[in-house]
């Protein structure tokens, strides 16, 4: 005979098991979401800005390494300063950033993964290092009405930046990450115990127009109820010739405030999805996030 026990929890397992798909649907929720691409991939990212040139070649990972990333769009690249500090030595940043859509709950390859399974030991953090992101040139979206604010983030507010003389689009202003104040990295210290050469490595995400501080920050797109499309963008910035993750944080920030612009264009512009207006739809009424679209062009 049965433990009544036994039975009871059975019927509360597959009692849950039934009503989850029925809660889901109700409070409108979409654990795999729609894949949803830019137009441009990150290989337009530009290899020179005003401040950093590009000092290495694109070269694509083997399909070994590339299937472990789990993506083809991606970009690795080593930047040089080109006008350093008067009696200082040049900064290296390598920069690298992969573009992630659909599925969301996967953990995104990042370095306390990748460089431990390479063999490296990490001494040190992980440290929260925000990051300056120039933004003295942004301007405030006045495009982007109140509804639509709402819908993304409660209201935050949407900033352009202008693309700089050497992007792929020079002069087009393009919607920035909302919130771009909790830009940050999140920083480790890794050491190779063969060559004692150590290497701090620190990313951050850009996760459908806002910012992901966190692998489970990017989870939680799962359980967003305001669209049924997912992106995310890892950025990662790392560098053997820093001292300190604040050195890595202060080399990044002078960085990204070049180069954000451009990862912003080889990402949807979340404004024009909510409204309904990319990617291509037909017929009227609400747009695939259930949003009501807003009248007016978007800027990018």
């Amino acid at each position: 005979m049965l433990n009544p026990a036994f039975v009871l929890c059975l019927l509360v397992l597959f009692g849950s098991a039934a009503a989850l798909p029925a809660t889901m649907r109700a409070l409108k929720i979409r654990v795999i979401k729609l894949p949803i691409e830019a137009e441009l991939k990150l290989d337009a990212v530009p290899a020179e800005t005003d401040g950093w040139k590009q000092v290495n070649v694109d070269k694509p990972y083997s399909a070994e390494i590339e299937e472990t990333l789990g993506t083809r769009n991606y970009i690795n690249r080593v930047y040089l300063e080109k006008n350093p500090a008067a009696g200082a030595m040049p900064r290296v940043i390598e920069l690298h950033a992969a573009y992630y859509t659909g599925q969301v709950d996967t953990v995104p390859h990042v370095p306390e993964r990748c460089m431990v399974g390479a063999g490296m030991s990490i001494t040190g953090g992980p440290w929260r290092v925000p990051l300056n992101i120039n933004r003295s040139a942004w301007i405030v979206d006045e495009s982007a009405t109140s509804d639509v604010r709402a819908a993304m983030d409660s209201g935050a507010t949407i900033y352009t930046a202008r693309l700089g003389p050497m992007s792929r689009a020079p002069g087009v202003r393009v919607r920035m990450p909302r919130r771009p104040e909790d830009i940050s990295l999140l920083t480790t210290r890794f050491t190779d115990p063969r060559a004692g050469k150590s290497i701090y490595a620190g990313y951050f995400f850009v996760a459908n127009g806002g910012i992901a501080g966190s692998a489970e920050a990017v989870r939680q797109l799962a359980f967003d109820r305001r669209s049924v499309y997912a992106y995310y963008l890892k950025v990662q910035a790392s560098s053997s010739q820093v001292n300190s993750q604040e050195e890595l944080g202060e080399a990044a920030s002078d960085l990204l405030s070049e180069l954000l612009p451009d990862l912003m264009l080889c990402v949807p512009d979340w404004v024009a999805v909510q409204r309904g207006e990319y990617p291509a739809r037909s017929g009227g009424g609400l747009d695939k996030s259930g949003a009501t679209p807003s009248t007016g062009a978007g800027k990018r």
